[in-house]
């Protein structure tokens, strides 16, 4: 969504004032209003045809127009109307007949619409879904976000800007373009000013292969195998036999726990989350959020969480292990906090805890923990208002129920950890969140967040022999 959001600001200013998109604009010529003697229009003659009927056109008044006499003092007062509504309404950009304010969008604003069609943008960002559309998008919000930067306005304008442009777009509803510009702008504003990348760089690295393949250099890192000789290869594995031993391993993924899930509530809404009290009333009974959860725009309420944990209690009896992949918090991104987030882990958690007493759980770290989502810097970012280590430390303490001490170290720098599970059988678990393009902090530096993967090559090379397993 940020990036339909981005992309709007390359629609409200001159062409002529983005030399960076248009190069082959012709420079604005400067006229000025020859001297002329008195002129009165009165005073001329008048031809036996008018030169324009008056006519109510639909980009300029309104139907209601029609109303009245027609005549022209009638017509001239709508305009007047028209300018004050102009200049009253300032969050207003301009006006559309379809919401019976007035005029339309300028033909440049409307022919920028429809070329980066912001709500196919905003779809396709949901969705993970990239294409020439939001890479477009993306060249032309990052390109005009610098250039507002280098032009001096400062965070809060910019943060203002992006909201309004995002209200009065209609890409969402009020609240949440007002959330999404504060939790996501002041981090990318952050990253923007501290990089200098082109737009194709930008978002090449953040659309990927959906926006070419540009070479960056600062993209481009190795990391070093240690000198252990590579243990010899095995030789295929026979399938193995009916009554060979094996491990019952349950996997839990992207639970989405959602506190303020409301039966009844509309689930059918214009926001990216609904089936809460603030999504309103249901139109239609059929738009009304069911007990256990519903299959639109919905997460889990808590019941359907606590029944399903319990049942797979109740029939698994003899689970050897839990894989647990997170992705715990509700999909309302624009509106989440930390503190929120801590505590639907520690929610979480505790129902793992009541449910599974004295089963191994090993957990791994989804993108939905951090707040804002896909928020993750890396441990060179440790400023006290945007370091990670918020949720880092509080994953450590709560992890400490399954795993040992010794991997806190890991856990508190980058939440990943590696631990025997039984003798020739070890379990690495990677947050795989600095892997992520959708991580605005990778672009000051992608080379190797946290060592990650410095550290599972040498503990991969460290540990193997023909007799150890990983997973």
């Amino acid at each position: 969504m940020i990036l339909a959001l981005l992309a709007v600001l390359s629609m409200v200013t001159e062409v002529a004032a983005l030399p960076f998109l248009f190069t082959r604009f012709r420079p604005q010529i400067n006229w000025t209003q020859p001297r002329m003697e008195r002129w009165v229009i009165e005073e001329q003659p008048r031809s036996i045809e008018p030169h324009l009927d008056l006519v109510n056109h639909p980009n300029r008044t309104h139907s209601a127009a029609t109303s009245g006499d027609g005549s022209d003092a009638e017509f001239l007062q709508r305009l007047v109307s028209i300018r004050h509504n102009q200049t009253s309404k300032s969050r207003m950009l301009w006006y559309d007949v379809g919401s019976g304010d007035g005029l339309v969008y300028p033909p440049f604003v409307d022919k920028a619409l429809k070329l980066l069609n912001l709500k196919q943008v905003a779809f396709e960002i949901e969705n993970s879904v990239m294409s020439k559309v939001t890479c477009t998008a993306c060249r032309a919000g990052s390109g005009m976000l610098q250039h507002q930067i280098q032009s001096g306005k400062t965070d809060a304008e910019l943060i203002r800007m992006i909201s309004d442009y995002c209200t009065n777009l209609n890409i969402q509803s009020a609240r949440v373009c007002q959330g999404v510009a504060q939790l996501f702008g002041s981090e990318l504003i952050y990253v923007i000013k501290r990089v200098n990348l082109s737009p194709d760089e930008l978002c090449s690295f953040i659309i990927g292969d959906g926006c070419g393949d540009v070479y960056n250099p600062y993209h481009e890192w190795e990391v070093i195998f240690p000198p252990v000789p590579k243990p010899p290869r095995l030789a295929d594995l026979p399938i193995p036999l009916e009554a060979a031993p094996f491990f019952k391993v349950l996997h839990i993924s992207d639970t989405h726990y959602d506190p303020h899930y409301a039966e009844g509530s509309n689930a059918d809404c214009n926001e990216p989350l609904c089936c809460r009290l603030s999504s309103g009333r249901p139109a239609t009974p059929n738009a009304a959020a069911g007990k256990w959860g519903d299959y639109r725009k919905c997460d889990t309420p808590k019941r359907t969480v606590d029944h399903m944990l319990e049942h797979i209690a109740e029939t698994h009896k003899d689970i050897d292990y839990i894989l647990w992949t997170g992705d715990l918090p509700p999909h309302d991104v624009w509106n989440q906090t930390k503190e929120e987030n801590l505590a639907i882990i520690k929610e979480t958690v505790k129902q793992m805890v009541e449910k599974f007493p004295g089963i191994p759980i090993f957990p791994a770290l989804g993108n939905h923990e951090s707040a804002p989502v896909n928020s993750f810097p890396p441990p060179y970012v440790n400023q006290v208002d945007i370091s990670i280590s918020w949720l880092y430390d509080e994953l450590d303490i709560q992890w400490r129920r399954w795993l040992p001490q010794s991997v806190t170290h890991t856990v508190r720098r980058g939440a990943f950890y590696s631990v025997l599970v039984r003798p020739g059988f070890r379990i690495i678990s990677l947050n795989m969140n600095y892997c992520n393009n959708k991580n605005w902090w990778l672009l000051l530096n992608s080379t190797d967040p946290a060592t990650e993967l410095q550290w599972f090559i040498t503990s991969c090379r460290v540990q193997s022999s023909p007799m150890r397993r990983f997973m």
